[in-house]
């Protein structure tokens, strides 16, 4: 019997599940890639990453018990199946990131096999330094950021044309052979970001940024991927919405987000393009370091006043400070600390931080409820299974 027209419609739109577990109950499509991770308790705890197309047969045949497992992996048997990270859409894109979870050392693979993917971020203050090109000054630090990555997702949301936005995007990029394709909104948008090897958020207006990310319900998969280890690259507007909230943006609010809140992907504020208190001008306005102090008369979390021509760089648990300019850093009942180039970070990552950023409302819970809460006209996204899972 012929199904239904809408069911077929339904059945054309659905995504494959991204995580396969456990293997016996669930075969991924042959045609697509995947990337898995072994684990065996013979003696010490031990791990082994392949890319495969069938997870399933590889772990038969790991254990003996079909033709052709791998001779590294005979003397640790019984394995079994951690986790499985996928589906790509070509083999080079999942060897890319086979490649990365074989180059963490001993512990942090294990705690990648047990679903804990290190974040990877990289926040620019600016996009363009006085007297260079677009992303000139930060280009050599990018391309080390993205590995292996050939192609990048761009954000264009924060200005209003985004169609020449992106197109300078591509045109620098494909300088460095590396591919850009700009996001789209709603459905598509969503299916954009779940195969994404890269991502790099644009600057320009950060209330337009965030309220179109909200409208087009984009907000909960990125951050979700962002969480997940996908690479993030952020320029002003694209690094003030990697913070808790956009509470310490500089822009003025030409739209209206429903909420501050924003990504999260870091517990602590930022400010890009912080400018230091000049002593000879006579602007009897307020100075930067005024701002943020007043945003600590209502608020816990710490700051990072970043200069431009200055970026933070997340791996992990770790936090460096990058660039040619060096960044303040504001704490609620303290002084200013000054931190230069090549500065360690990483206890803006402390407990204490992260406690702080769940007093605003975590933006993990409101991103997911955001994208219920806005209208749109764009299509639904269907519920989508997390992007990894320990079996």
């Amino acid at each position: 019997m012929r199904e239904p027209a809408s069911d077929r419609a339904r059945t054309k739109r659905s995504a494959p599940p991204r995580v396969v577990a456990p293997p016996n109950e669930i075969a991924p499509p042959p045609a697509d890639w995947w990337v898995y991770v072994l684990t065996s308790k013979v003696g010490l705890l031990r791990t082994y990453v392949g890319a495969t197309t069938d997870p399933a047969r590889r772990l038969r045949q790991h254990n003996g018990l079909e033709p052709g497992g791998g001779s590294h992996t005979r003397a640790h048997r019984p394995w079994r199946l951690g986790v499985v990270f996928g589906p790509f859409e070509s083999r080079s894109a999942a060897q890319r990131t086979e490649w990365e979870v074989k180059r963490l050392p001993g512990q942090k693979r294990l705690k990648w096999a047990r679903g804990g993917r290190p974040r990877r971020l990289l926040l620019l203050s600016n996009s363009t330094n006085f007297g260079s090109g677009y992303l000139d000054h930060a280009m050599p630090e990018i391309l080390d950021f993205l590995g292996g990555a050939r192609r990048l997702l761009f954000v264009p949301f924060a200005l209003a044309d985004r169609t020449a936005y992106t197109a300078k995007a591509r045109e620098r990029f494909a300088r460095e052979r590396v591919a850009v394709t700009g996001l789209r909104e709603g459905a598509a948008g969503a299916r954009q970001i779940e195969r994404a090897e890269a991502v790099f958020v644009g600057g320009g207006n950060t209330f337009r940024l965030l309220a179109t990310l909200e409208r087009a319900r984009l907000l909960a998969p990125l951050a979700r991927r962002a969480r997940a280890g996908l690479p993030y690259l952020g320029a002003s507007a694209g690094t003030n919405i990697a913070a808790p909230s956009i509470k310490t943006t500089n822009d003025m609010p030409i739209v209206e987000p429903s909420r501050f809140d924003a990504l999260a992907l870091v517990p602590f504020q930022i400010n890009p393009h912080y400018l230091d208190p000049d002593s000879s001008s006579r602007h009897m306005g307020e100075s930067r370091e005024q701002r943020l102090r007043e945003f600590h008369e209502e608020n816990d979390l710490s700051v990072v006043g970043l200069r431009e021509g200055a970026w933070l760089r997340v791996e992990g648990e770790r936090v460096s400070l990058g660039g040619a300019a060096g960044a303040r850093v504001f704490r609620r009942g303290r002084e200013p600390e000054e931190f230069a180039p090549g500065a360690a970070l990483d206890d803006l990552l402390a407990p204490a931080a992260r406690g702080a950023a769940r007093k605003t409302k975590d933006s993990a819970r409101y991103a997911t409820g955001a994208a219920r809460r806005t209208t749109s006209t764009a299509p639904p996204t269907p519920p989508r299974r997390p992007h990894a899972r320990v079996i």
